[in-house]
Protein backbone atom coordinates (compact mmCIF):
# COMPACT_ATOMS: atom_id res chain seq x y z
CA UNK A 1 0.00 0.00 0.00
CA UNK A 2 1.62 3.21 -0.76
CA UNK A 3 2.85 5.60 1.97
CA UNK A 4 1.04 8.80 1.34
CA UNK A 5 1.32 10.05 5.53
CA UNK A 6 4.99 11.00 6.37
CA UNK A 7 6.84 9.20 8.36
CA UNK A 8 4.43 6.05 8.35
CA UNK A 9 4.14 2.54 6.07
CA UNK A 10 0.19 1.61 6.11
CA UNK A 11 -0.82 -1.62 6.38
CA UNK A 12 -4.52 -1.75 6.27
CA UNK A 13 -6.96 0.57 4.70
CA UNK A 14 -11.10 1.10 5.11
CA UNK A 15 -11.52 -1.90 3.55
CA UNK A 16 -9.75 -3.68 5.93
CA UNK A 17 -10.01 -1.79 9.08
CA UNK A 18 -13.60 -1.36 8.34
CA UNK A 19 -13.95 2.09 9.58
CA UNK A 20 -14.10 4.90 7.10
CA UNK A 21 -10.92 7.04 6.87
CA UNK A 22 -8.64 4.68 9.41
CA UNK A 23 -5.72 3.07 8.35
CA UNK A 24 -3.35 0.67 10.29
CA UNK A 25 0.22 1.78 10.27
CA UNK A 26 3.59 0.77 11.67
CA UNK A 27 5.28 4.58 12.50
CA UNK A 28 8.90 3.81 9.75
CA UNK A 29 12.06 4.82 12.42
CA UNK A 30 11.10 2.37 15.04
CA UNK A 31 8.43 0.05 14.09
CA UNK A 32 5.79 1.04 16.60
CA UNK A 33 1.92 -0.02 15.68
CA UNK A 34 0.20 2.88 14.66
CA UNK A 35 -3.90 3.87 13.97
CA UNK A 36 -4.32 6.76 11.84
CA UNK A 37 -7.59 8.67 11.36
CA UNK A 38 -7.83 11.12 8.47
CA UNK A 39 -9.35 14.41 8.25
CA UNK A 40 -12.40 13.42 6.24
CA UNK A 41 -14.26 16.80 6.68
CA UNK A 42 -14.32 18.98 3.66
CA UNK A 43 -11.20 19.46 1.97
CA UNK A 44 -11.64 23.01 0.38
CA UNK A 45 -12.80 24.47 3.79
CA UNK A 46 -10.19 26.84 5.11
CA UNK A 47 -12.80 26.93 8.40
CA UNK A 48 -13.20 23.22 8.72
CA UNK A 49 -9.04 22.94 8.39
CA UNK A 50 -9.00 25.11 11.07
CA UNK A 51 -10.83 23.72 12.92
CA UNK A 52 -9.41 19.99 12.55
CA UNK A 53 -6.06 20.98 13.33
CA UNK A 54 -7.15 22.55 16.60
CA UNK A 55 -8.87 19.46 17.47
CA UNK A 56 -6.06 17.36 16.67
CA UNK A 57 -3.42 19.32 18.46
CA UNK A 58 -5.11 19.58 21.57
CA UNK A 59 -5.76 15.98 21.19
CA UNK A 60 -2.00 15.29 20.95
CA UNK A 61 -1.22 17.16 23.71
CA UNK A 62 -4.14 15.37 26.23
CA UNK A 63 -2.00 12.71 28.03
CA UNK A 64 -4.27 9.98 30.20
CA UNK A 65 -3.58 6.56 31.12
CA UNK A 66 -6.99 5.33 29.98
CA UNK A 67 -6.31 6.46 26.61
CA UNK A 68 -3.88 5.67 23.97
CA UNK A 69 -0.68 7.48 22.95
CA UNK A 70 -0.49 10.18 20.32
CA UNK A 71 1.92 9.51 17.95
CA UNK A 72 1.89 12.15 15.80
CA UNK A 73 -0.24 14.66 13.93
CA UNK A 74 0.37 16.49 10.50
CA UNK A 75 -0.57 16.51 7.10
CA UNK A 76 -0.96 13.99 4.45
CA UNK A 77 0.85 13.80 1.37
CA UNK A 78 -2.88 13.62 -0.17
CA UNK A 79 -5.06 17.12 -0.80
CA UNK A 80 -3.18 18.29 2.44
CA UNK A 81 -5.77 16.61 4.46
CA UNK A 82 -4.62 16.51 8.24
CA UNK A 83 -4.19 13.06 10.32
CA UNK A 84 -3.49 11.67 13.75
CA UNK A 85 -2.26 8.55 14.71
CA UNK A 86 -2.33 6.94 17.92
CA UNK A 87 -0.49 4.10 19.44
CA UNK A 88 -2.50 0.68 18.97
CA UNK A 89 -1.67 -1.73 21.99
CA UNK A 90 -3.03 -5.54 22.37
CA UNK A 91 -6.10 -6.06 24.16
CA UNK A 92 -5.55 -6.80 28.09
CA UNK A 93 -5.42 -10.41 28.52
CA UNK A 94 -8.91 -11.77 30.26
CA UNK A 95 -10.70 -8.59 29.31
CA UNK A 96 -8.42 -6.58 32.21
CA UNK A 97 -10.46 -6.01 35.77
CA UNK A 98 -12.98 -3.96 34.96
CA UNK A 99 -16.46 -4.27 35.78
CA UNK A 100 -19.48 -1.89 34.13
CA UNK A 101 -19.11 0.69 37.33
CA UNK A 102 -15.85 0.96 36.64
CA UNK A 103 -15.84 1.40 32.85
CA UNK A 104 -18.48 4.44 32.88
CA UNK A 105 -16.27 5.97 36.20
CA UNK A 106 -13.32 5.75 33.94
CA UNK A 107 -15.47 7.45 31.43
CA UNK A 108 -16.31 10.13 34.18
CA UNK A 109 -13.06 10.72 35.06
CA UNK A 110 -12.00 11.27 31.50
CA UNK A 111 -14.47 13.59 30.53
CA UNK A 112 -13.81 15.62 34.02
CA UNK A 113 -9.79 15.71 33.21
CA UNK A 114 -10.90 16.65 30.10
CA UNK A 115 -13.00 19.84 31.03
CA UNK A 116 -10.49 20.76 33.85
CA UNK A 117 -7.57 20.67 31.22
CA UNK A 118 -9.80 23.28 28.97
CA UNK A 119 -11.53 21.29 26.65
CA UNK A 120 -15.36 20.55 26.30
CA UNK A 121 -14.74 17.15 27.06
CA UNK A 122 -13.26 13.95 25.02
CA UNK A 123 -15.22 12.94 21.74
CA UNK A 124 -16.42 9.30 21.34
CA UNK A 125 -18.96 9.39 19.00
CA UNK A 126 -22.08 7.44 18.88
CA UNK A 127 -20.42 4.04 16.70
CA UNK A 128 -18.25 4.19 19.31
CA UNK A 129 -20.05 4.25 22.37
CA UNK A 130 -22.16 1.27 20.81
CA UNK A 131 -18.34 -0.81 20.48
CA UNK A 132 -17.48 0.20 23.94
CA UNK A 133 -21.30 -1.87 25.30
CA UNK A 134 -20.63 -4.45 22.37
CA UNK A 135 -17.28 -5.91 23.66
CA UNK A 136 -14.69 -3.68 25.00
CA UNK A 137 -13.75 -1.59 28.22
CA UNK A 138 -11.67 1.36 28.92
CA UNK A 139 -8.37 0.00 29.93
CA UNK A 140 -4.65 1.09 30.18
CA UNK A 141 -3.79 2.82 26.72
CA UNK A 142 -6.45 0.90 24.77
CA UNK A 143 -9.98 1.96 23.67
CA UNK A 144 -12.01 -0.23 21.33
CA UNK A 145 -10.46 1.40 17.78
CA UNK A 146 -7.55 3.24 19.96
CA UNK A 147 -8.70 6.78 19.00
CA UNK A 148 -10.39 9.58 20.86
CA UNK A 149 -10.20 13.46 20.17
CA UNK A 150 -10.50 16.52 22.85
CA UNK A 151 -12.84 19.05 22.11
CA UNK A 152 -11.73 22.83 22.76
CA UNK A 153 -14.53 25.10 24.02
CA UNK A 154 -15.88 27.67 21.73
CA UNK A 155 -16.86 31.14 22.82
CA UNK A 156 -20.39 30.69 21.77
CA UNK A 157 -20.79 27.48 24.14
CA UNK A 158 -20.19 24.32 21.62
CA UNK A 159 -18.03 22.18 20.78
CA UNK A 160 -15.14 22.34 18.43
CA UNK A 161 -17.12 19.53 16.44
CA UNK A 162 -19.80 21.20 15.95
CA UNK A 163 -21.22 22.22 12.47
CA UNK A 164 -18.13 19.55 10.65
CA UNK A 165 -19.79 16.16 11.79
CA UNK A 166 -23.03 14.46 10.63
CA UNK A 167 -25.52 16.25 13.27
CA UNK A 168 -26.65 12.80 14.23
CA UNK A 169 -23.01 11.90 16.08
CA UNK A 170 -22.78 15.45 17.01
CA UNK A 171 -26.17 16.56 18.26
CA UNK A 172 -27.24 13.92 21.19
CA UNK A 173 -24.83 14.61 23.49
CA UNK A 174 -24.99 18.78 23.20
CA UNK A 175 -27.20 19.87 26.13
CA UNK A 176 -30.37 21.59 24.98
CA UNK A 177 -29.50 24.71 25.89
CA UNK A 178 -26.01 24.17 23.21
CA UNK A 179 -28.83 23.09 20.53
CA UNK A 180 -31.02 25.84 21.02
CA UNK A 181 -28.23 28.31 20.36
CA UNK A 182 -27.62 29.82 23.94
CA UNK A 183 -24.49 31.23 25.20
CA UNK A 184 -22.51 31.06 27.93
CA UNK A 185 -23.94 27.69 29.62
CA UNK A 186 -22.51 25.91 32.61
CA UNK A 187 -19.38 23.94 31.54
CA UNK A 188 -19.81 21.52 34.13
CA UNK A 189 -23.67 21.18 33.27
CA UNK A 190 -23.14 20.67 29.90
CA UNK A 191 -20.49 18.26 31.03
CA UNK A 192 -23.00 16.13 33.39
CA UNK A 193 -25.46 16.17 30.21
CA UNK A 194 -22.52 14.61 27.84
CA UNK A 195 -22.04 12.21 30.45
CA UNK A 196 -25.41 11.37 31.06
CA UNK A 197 -26.17 10.58 27.62
CA UNK A 198 -23.22 8.74 26.97
CA UNK A 199 -24.15 6.54 29.73
CA UNK A 200 -27.18 5.88 28.57
CA UNK A 201 -25.70 4.52 25.35
CA UNK A 202 -24.20 2.01 27.36
CA UNK A 203 -27.19 1.08 29.48
CA UNK A 204 -29.65 0.80 26.62
CA UNK A 205 -27.60 0.52 23.69
CA UNK A 206 -29.52 3.84 22.28
CA UNK A 207 -29.75 7.50 22.52
CA UNK A 208 -31.92 9.24 25.11
CA UNK A 209 -35.73 9.48 23.82
CA UNK A 210 -34.97 6.67 20.93
CA UNK A 211 -37.64 4.47 20.45
CA UNK A 212 -36.20 0.55 22.00
CA UNK A 213 -34.49 -1.33 18.81
CA UNK A 214 -36.30 -4.98 17.94
CA UNK A 215 -34.37 -8.16 19.32
CA UNK A 216 -32.73 -8.70 16.15
CA UNK A 217 -31.18 -5.53 15.93
CA UNK A 218 -29.65 -5.59 19.34
CA UNK A 219 -26.24 -4.83 20.84
CA UNK A 220 -25.35 -7.40 23.35
CA UNK A 221 -26.68 -6.89 26.64
CA UNK A 222 -24.18 -5.73 29.19
CA UNK A 223 -25.02 -8.36 31.35
CA UNK A 224 -23.57 -10.93 29.07
CA UNK A 225 -20.20 -9.14 28.51
CA UNK A 226 -17.20 -10.80 29.90
CA UNK A 227 -16.90 -8.31 33.36
CA UNK A 228 -15.61 -9.63 36.39
CA UNK A 229 -18.20 -11.01 39.11
CA UNK A 230 -19.78 -7.83 40.47
CA UNK A 231 -18.51 -7.08 44.31
CA UNK A 232 -21.56 -7.53 46.79
CA UNK A 233 -20.97 -3.93 48.06
CA UNK A 234 -21.46 -2.68 44.21
CA UNK A 235 -24.71 -1.53 42.86
CA UNK A 236 -26.68 -1.61 39.43
CA UNK A 237 -26.30 1.74 38.25
CA UNK A 238 -29.24 4.57 39.06
CA UNK A 239 -30.78 5.39 36.17
CA UNK A 240 -32.28 7.82 38.24
CA UNK A 241 -28.40 9.83 37.72
CA UNK A 242 -28.71 9.40 34.44
CA UNK A 243 -32.20 10.74 33.94
CA UNK A 244 -31.16 14.02 35.91
CA UNK A 245 -28.28 14.74 33.80
CA UNK A 246 -30.70 14.72 30.92
CA UNK A 247 -32.46 17.10 32.39
CA UNK A 248 -33.17 20.07 30.09
CA UNK A 249 -32.56 22.16 32.82
CA UNK A 250 -28.89 23.09 33.67
CA UNK A 251 -29.36 23.73 36.97
CA UNK A 252 -31.18 20.73 37.70
CA UNK A 253 -28.07 18.08 36.85
CA UNK A 254 -26.41 16.59 38.94
CA UNK A 255 -22.42 17.78 39.66
CA UNK A 256 -20.48 15.66 37.63
CA UNK A 257 -18.18 14.21 40.06
CA UNK A 258 -21.35 12.24 40.86
CA UNK A 259 -20.69 10.04 37.64
CA UNK A 260 -17.39 9.09 39.47
CA UNK A 261 -18.85 7.13 42.17
CA UNK A 262 -22.17 6.88 40.41
CA UNK A 263 -24.28 8.20 43.41
CA UNK A 264 -27.20 10.20 43.51
CA UNK A 265 -26.87 14.07 44.51
CA UNK A 266 -27.47 14.46 47.74
CA UNK A 267 -30.75 16.42 48.35
CA UNK A 268 -30.23 19.94 48.49
CA UNK A 269 -31.02 21.86 52.17
CA UNK A 270 -34.96 23.24 51.88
Amino acid sequence: MPSWIPGYRLLEGPEQTGVPLRYRAVREKDGIAAWIRVDGFDASSSRAARAVTTIYAATAGFDHPLLPLVLDYGSTEVAGRTFIAFQTSEPVAGGGRRTLQGTIAALAELQIVALECGFAGVHLPLHELRRLRERARLEARHLPVNEFLCEPLRGDGVTGLAGLEAADEAVPFLPPEAQRGLRGGPSRAALAYRLAAQINVLLEGRLAGDAPVADDDKTVALSALPFPPRSPAESDVPRELVRLGLSPRAEERPDPEHFLTLRLPSPKPA
